[in-house]
C-alpha cells in the first residue's frame, strides 16, 4: 500500500522511533532537477539545499516508493542525487528532505516542492510542428505554434531548447495542441520543440519533434543585398554561387529559398559577405531565393530579407529536344514551300497549254459550220466531233467553171 509522503513525515513527527523530538519542524528544503526530460539510458540530476542547517543530512524519494536515495555528493548546505541509466521504472514525482540525528534524538524537515522526472520512450513517433505565419517576425507580432502527434488522449508540452524550462502546457487530451504567442518580444525568440505523453503514462513521454526558430526581425538593421553568379541562365549540373553581402562583419548569413531556411553560414573576418554555392544543379534547385543577416551575439534576431533573386535551370536534354523539333519543323516547312511552288509551277504551265488550244477549237467549229453539214438522227440528236490535233487549214476548191475563152493575137515581125 502506497502511503503519501505528507502522512509519512506526520508519522515521523507524532509516533516517531525512540529518541525523535516529536512535534519539531524545520522548514522545507529547495529542490531542483536537471534535465527535466531525459532520453532513456540518460542521466539526472536532482539538488536539494538549506540556507540554514549545515551538516543535514538529505534524503530523496520518490512518491510511489518506501526506497529512499542517499546522496552521491555533499556539501555543507546542500546535497546532489545522481540517477544513471534512466529507465521507464524512474519517471515520476520526487521529493526530498533532510534531518538531523545525534545520540539521543533524530529531526527531520518537511518534504520539499514535487520535482517531475520525464523519461524520452523512443516508442513513441515524434509529433509534427509547425508555426503561422512564416516567420522570420517583427516585435510585437502575434504567432501561433501547432503540435501534432499520432492518436489521441495525448498531452502536450511546448519548451526552449536552450532553457529546458517547461514554458507552455496543453493539458487538454487531444491530437493537436495550439500554443499563442501574443505580442512577442526579444524575450521569446530562441528555438523550441514540443512533445506529448498519453494521458495513462504522464511522465513518459515522446520523442521530441524538429526544432522551430522564433526569429524577429530588426528594423534598425539595414537589408542586406544578394547576387547570382553567373548572372546568365544556367544549365543542369553547373555550378551557381549566391552572393549574400551585408553592412558588418560580426553577422551570420542565412540563405532562404522561398522564405524557408536552407544553409547557414558564419561571417569571415574582416569580410562583409558570404557565398553560397549551388553545386551540380539540380531541377529542385531553380526557384527564388533571399538572405539575412544575424549577429553572432544573438542569432534569433536578424535583419530584414534581401530582395529575392531566380536561379533559372535549363535542362540540356530538353534544350536538344527543342533543337530538334525545331530543325523538323524547318524541315517540314520547306517541303510545303517546295510543294506549293511545284503546284503553282504546274498549274500555270496548264493555264498556258488551254491559252493556246482555245483558237484552235474556235477555227474548228467555224470549219464544221463551213464543210459539213450537222449529222442529226431520227430524235433531233446533232453529233460533233472534236479534234484536239492541230489541224491543217486548206483553201476550199475553186468551183468548175466552164472552158476558158481564148483570144489569139498575131504579132508582126
Amino acid at each position: 500500500m502506497w502511503i503519501p509522503l505528507s502522512l509519512l513525515f506526520v508519522g515521523c513527527w507524532t509516533a516517531g522511533p525512540r529518541g525523535m523530538v516529536t512535534g519539531q519542524s524545520y522548514p522545507k528544503p529547495s529542490v531542483s532537477v536537471s534535465p527535466e526530460v531525459v532520453t532513456l539510458g540518460g542521466k539526472v540530476t536532482v539538488r536539494c539545499s538549506t540556507t540554514m542547517y549545515p551538516g543535514a543530512k538529505f534524503f530523496l524519494q520518490r512518491s510511489d516508493s518506501y526506497v529512499m536515495l542517499t546522496p552521491n555528493t555533499t556539501k555543507k548546505y546542500e546535497a546532489e542525487f545522481i540517477i544513471s541509466n534512466i529507465q521507464i521504472s524512474d519517471a515520476g514525482i520526487y521529493y526530498c528532505w533532510y534531518g538531523f540525528q545525534d545520540s539521543s534524538a533524530t529531526w527531520y524537515s518537511h518534504a520539499s516542492d514535487a520535482v517531475h522526472i520525464n523519461v524520452t520512450d523512443p516508442g513513441m513517433p515524434e509529433p509534427s510542428i509547425k508555426v503561422n505565419p512564416r516567420g522570420p517576425y517583427d516585435v510585437g507580432s502575434n504567432i501561433t505554434i501547432v503540435c501534432e502527434g499520432q492518436g489521441t488522449g495525448l498531452s502536450f508540452f511546448l519548451r526552449k531548447v536552450d532553457t529546458r524550462e517547461i514554458l507552455q502546457v496543453e493539458a487538454r487530451p487531444t491530437a493537436k495542441a495550439i500554443f499563442r504567442f501574443s505580442l512577442v518580444k526579444m524575450k521569446d525568440v530562441g528555438r523550441y520543440i514540443c512533445q506529448y505523453h498519453h494521458k495513462s503514462r504522464p511522465f513518459v513521454w515522446s520523442m521530441q519533434s524538429d526544432p522551430m526558430e522564433l526569429v524577429l526581425k530588426d528594423p534598425s538593421l539595414s537589408k542586406p543585398s544578394i547576387t547570382v553568379r553567373p548572372k546568365v541562365r544556367n544549365h543542369k549540373g553547373e555550378t551557381v554561387t549566391l552572393e549574400c553581402e551585408g553592412p558588418e562583419d560580426t553577422v551570420n548569413f542565412s540563405l532562404l529559398k522561398s522564405k524557408r531556411l536552407t544553409a547557414l553560414q558564419e561571417m569571415k573576418e574582416k569580410y562583409k559577405r558570404a557565398n553560397f554555392s549551388l553545386p551540380a544543379l539540380r531541377p529542385e534547385d531553380a526557384g527564388r531565393y533571399a538572405c539575412q543577416y544575424c549577429h553572432t551575439t544573438n542569432p534569433f534576431v536578424c535583419s530584414e530579407l534581401s530582395d529575392p533573386v531566380r536561379v533559372t535551370l535549363i535542362d540540356n536534354s530538353m534544350t536538344t529536344i527543342i533543337w530538334a523539333s525545331g530543325a523538323a519543323g524547318l524541315l517540314l516547312a520547306l517541303f510545303l514551300l517546295m510543294l506549293v511552288l511545284l503546284l503553282c509551277k504546274k498549274r500555270k504551265k496548264r493555264s498556258t497549254v488551254n491559252e493556246g488550244i482555245q483558237p484552235m477549237n474556235r477555227l474548228l467549229e467555224q470549219n464544221a459550220g463551213t464543210d459539213h453539214s450537222d449529222r442529226e438522227d431520227h430524235d433531233g440528236v446533232t453529233y460533233a466531233v472534236l479534234s484536239q490535233h492541230s489541224v491543217k487549214i486548206k483553201k476550199p476548191p475553186s468551183q468548175p467553171t466552164g472552158p476558158e475563152s481564148c483570144i489569139y493575137a498575131s504579132v508582126a515581125k
